[in-house]
């Protein structure tokens, strides 16, 4: 499937961004690693509301999380790092610190390209492993 678009939400106080390309959502992705504090790592919302899908990102220098949530089934997943039993920090959404599942914390570069084949294909994404 092509042609996805995805609304981006960054904040409650900001209307959501609207990506439908690959070149978009990568400058989505370099505001949020812009604007990275090591204090308050951000966790933005990729949605796709007509499908009921969402795949929430997050970025924390040179590791970042990611959590699929598919509201049709009821399904979530977070990405599943190599320490599987480390804590990982939380991270901030909307104004609100997000507790974040154990051990999900993977590189950054596997985080963008989870990102871009969610908005490529819709689905969650294939080319990480989950837990």
């Amino acid at each position: 499937m092509t042609g996805q678009t995805v609304e981006v939400i960054f904040t409650e106080e900001e209307d959501p961004v609207v990506v439908s390309t690959i070149a978009e959502l990568d400058a989505v992705l370099d505001r949020v690693t812009a604007e990275t504090s090591p204090h308050t790592p951000p966790l933005i919302a990729l949605d796709m509301p007509a499908q009921e899908r969402s795949l929430m990102v997050g970025v924390r220098g040179a590791v970042g999380v990611l959590n699929y949530v598919d509201l049709t089934t009821g399904d979530g997943y977070a990405s599943k790092g190599t320490a599987t039993d480390a804590p990982t920090p939380p991270y901030f959404y909307c104004g609100t610190w997000t507790g974040i599942t154990a051990g999900a914390e993977i590189p950054i570069e596997q985080v963008r390209a989870a990102a871009r084949e969610f908005l490529t294909t819709g689905d969650r994404p294939t080319c990480i492993t989950w837990q």
